[in-house]
Parts: C-alpha cells; structure tokens; sequence
C-alpha cells in the first residue's frame, strides 16, 4: 500500500504556534486598555471574544491534525513531538490559569 504524503504534523505546529502568539496578544490587550473610560471596556470584551472563538477553533483544529498526523503515521520529528505534547501542556495550563 502505497503511504500517503501528508502535512498534518506541520499545520497543527503552526498553528500551536499561532495559539500562543493569540494568547500574547489577549494579555497585551488587557495590560492595555484602560477600563472605565468611555466604551473601551465594551469593545475590548468585544475584541477578547472574538480573538477567543479564534483561539479555540484553531485549538479544536490542531488536535484534529495531531491525531490525524499520528493515525496517518506520519514522520516523526521535532513538528510531531511539540504538537504531541504541546497541546496537553497548553491545555493544562490554560485550566490551571482560569482557577487563579
């Protein structure tokens, strides 16, 4: 049987990659809006929700790439390993965080 050439590995890295650059810029966003003059507390909820729905489907998006890249069998290389664990770790930290 012929073996497929996939790219799963790489577009779930990158967009690990994309998460944690999403998540730098919420933080800056929140360390720099001032809250309570004028409408900036209303549109930095509106620009936080709207960067979080992004976050989360490109979350939902990278671990379907992950598992595919791992039932697919694809080489495993410095791509596969920072998804495969990168993911949980994100996750994990992400639940840590949201109980502070």
């Amino acid at each position: 049987m012929e073996r497929k050439d996939t790219n799963y590995k790489k577009w779930s890295f990158k967009f690990l990659i994309y998460i944690l650059l999403l998540n730098a810029l919420v933080a800056y966003l929140i360390i720099t809006t001032p809250l309570g003059i004028g409408n900036s507390g209303e549109m930095l909820g509106i620009r936080l929700l709207g960067l979080s729905l992004l976050i989360f489907g490109l979350l939902i998006a990278g671990i379907v790439l992950t598992i595919l890249s791992f039932k697919n069998k694809e080489e495993k290389n410095y791509q596969y390993n920072i998804s495969v664990y990168g993911y949980p770790i994100y996750i994990f930290i992400s639940l840590i965080l949201s109980f502070l």
